[in-house]
């Protein structure tokens, strides 16, 4: 099995890229062919917006693409104390803090509660013993 490095991802970029804009195209192979050396737009204008096209196919952090959905959700239809079980480094936990949120954030890997609790509206607690029953108005165990 081949490993693909960034200039093969860049090269099958290229390719898609002239495919997907120039399929009804008589030349299609010429341009493919010359997209293995020429790869600036300013030296072949049939590569023109492959920046934008490059953007859409990229993969995503998982955070890039939820976090700032549920930032807002949490903004606009909650209000109160948050339970954060499983709140890793704290980076999740700190935007809802800023929201205004008080949180009681645990992770077991006990190594990260200074990070978190770097936050006045962050609370760490050290188990299932300090969650309070009946007092969160959001649970996140994300």
């Amino acid at each position: 099995m081949k490993i693909y490095g960034d200039d093969d991802w860049d090269s099958m970029v290229r390719k898609a890229y002239l495919c997907w804009k120039n399929w009804d195209k008589t030349n299609l192979r010429e341009l493919l062919t010359r997209s293995l050396r020429d790869t600036e737009p300013h030296h072949f204008p049939e590569l023109e917006g492959i920046e934008t096209f490059r953007s859409a196919i990229e993969i995503q952090d998982k955070s890039d693409l939820h976090d700032p959905w549920f930032i807002e959700l949490l903004g606009e239809n909650y209000s109160g104390e948050v339970l954060d079980w499983g709140c890793g480094s704290g980076r999740l936990t700190k935007q809802i803090a800023d929201l205004g949120y008080t949180i009681d954030a645990y992770d077991p890997n006990v190594e990260l509660k200074k990070k978190v609790t770097a936050h006045p509206l962050v609370n760490w607690i050290n188990g299932p013993n300090d969650v309070k029953e009946g007092e969160y108005s959001l649970q996140s165990a994300i």
